[in-house]
């Protein structure tokens, strides 16, 4: 077993059968007798899996049962995959080999394990069952996350398949409760934000920008033209993500850092059953997740209609929370709220260019490619209200 692989991982069906063993007490419980025979395992990334390949994972057993899991190892592939599906559309094809994967994918899967390791259930966030969170250490072995298979349980969310109110309530509940454990217990600076310290974020969007375009001269054209010089300055994205809700007097939480429709599995009622993907979290903004489930995952008029409620809701959960341990929030609504029009701008940025980005391998007729560029337009139409309550907005342009 120790010369036969799992799909094309670097992991062999040894350390797999060992990792299960070692801590996966279901595992041990019903296949202490039984003896593997076959690992057959398939990736289900299909390039959608942004910083790894997740392999789905099946254990056959000499006694005819099976038993499954997933295996997920960080990589860089799925980023290459779309800048060449950008490419073969005749656009301007964007240098990857710019990207430093040698800390970039090391950073993000360490940060992800810590998360697993440190942290995980204790901050209330709904999650799969993880039973090996391996960092990647100078000189030692691959990195990975062995973690329970949702398959026949649950599904990803979609881009195009807009969220309802009950959902985004149940999310703004969720994230209330990651909001109250790190109050209540101090991250401290242990997670500090780092996407934009590697160089990778400003020469990706350019090209999608130029791709939106593309799509919809008309609708896209002159906004993206105006609002370019602030979706390209690094400086003044990590501002609006970290730096903004120190101004306002807001304290720091945990925060995803990439919580939408594909990061969340959803049950076959629709409803919330994992977070998945934690390879982002930080210290940060406390409006920052919602917003992002507002702006990229909610179609335009339910968003108008329900941000506000939705984000009084997360407020009154999370003081709730606080006020039954004894603890007061020492900032009010209308505070948080000057927050959260920061970061929904911030999320109107991301989301111009996560439609060329996720889109790039469909069919240019393809009607979700229509659905998710109404929703980016609606929120080019409404970014402009939201940089106003940025003061300090040209203080970092370069």
């Amino acid at each position: 077993m120790d010369q036969k692989y799992v799909g094309d991982s670097p992991f062999t069906w040894k350390f797999l059968i060992d990792a299960l063993e070692a801590h996966d007490d279901e595992y041990r419980k019903v296949y202490a007798t039984s003896t593997p025979v076959e690992i057959k395992a398939v990736d289900i990334s299909a390039g959608e899996g942004f910083l790894s390949k997740i392999y789905h994972t099946r254990i056959s057993f000499d006694d005819s049962t099976s038993y499954e899991v997933v295996l997920k190892v960080p990589g860089i592939e799925s980023v290459h995959q779309v800048f060449d599906n950008i490419a073969n559309d005749g656009t301007e094809k964007h240098d990857t080999s710019t990207i430093n994967t040698d800390s970039f994918v090391v950073d993000v899967h360490n940060r992800e394990c810590d998360f697993y390791n440190l942290i995980g259930q204790k901050c209330g966030a709904p999650l799969l069952k993880t039973y090996l969170s391996q960092r990647i250490t100078k000189g030692g072995p691959p990195g990975c996350i062995l973690m329970e298979s949702a398959i026949g349980k649950a599904r990803a969310g979609t881009f195009s398949e807009g969220l309802t109110k009950e959902v985004i309530f149940d999310i703004a509940k969720a994230l209330a409760h990651m909001a109250a454990y790190s109050l209540m217990n101090p991250l401290e600076g242990k997670y500090p934000f780092e996407l934009y310290d590697h160089g990778n974020v400003a020469p990706m969007v350019p090209p999608m920008l130029k791709k939106l375009r593309e799509f919809n001269e008309e609708w896209f054209g002159v906004g993206v033209e105006r609002l370019q010089k602030y979706l390209v300055s690094e400086p003044f994205l990590k501002y609006v993500v970290v730096g903004h809700y120190k101004d306002v007097g807001l304290p720091g939480v945990l925060v995803h850092g990439d919580l939408w429709s594909n990061n969340i599995l959803f049950d076959d009622a629709k409803n919330v059953n994992a977070f998945i993907d934690w390879q982002l979290i930080h210290e940060g903004s406390m409006t920052f997740d919602l917003s992002r489930i507002l702006v990229v995952c909610t179609d335009a008029e339910l968003r108008r209609e329900c941000t506000e409620e939705a984000f009084q809701l997360y407020y009154e959960t999370l003081k709730n929370l606080m006020e039954g341990e004894g603890k007061r929030l020492e900032f009010d609504f209308k505070t948080m709220m000057q927050e959260a029009r920061v970061t929904m701008f911030s999320q109107m940025g991301d989301l111009l260019s996560m439609v060329p980005f996720c889109c790039s391998h469909m069919d240019k007729d393809d009607p979700r490619i229509q659905t998710v560029l109404v929703r980016a337009k609606a929120a080019l139409d409404d970014i402009g209200g939201y940089i106003e309550e940025i003061g300090r907005r040209d203080e970092f342009l370069q």
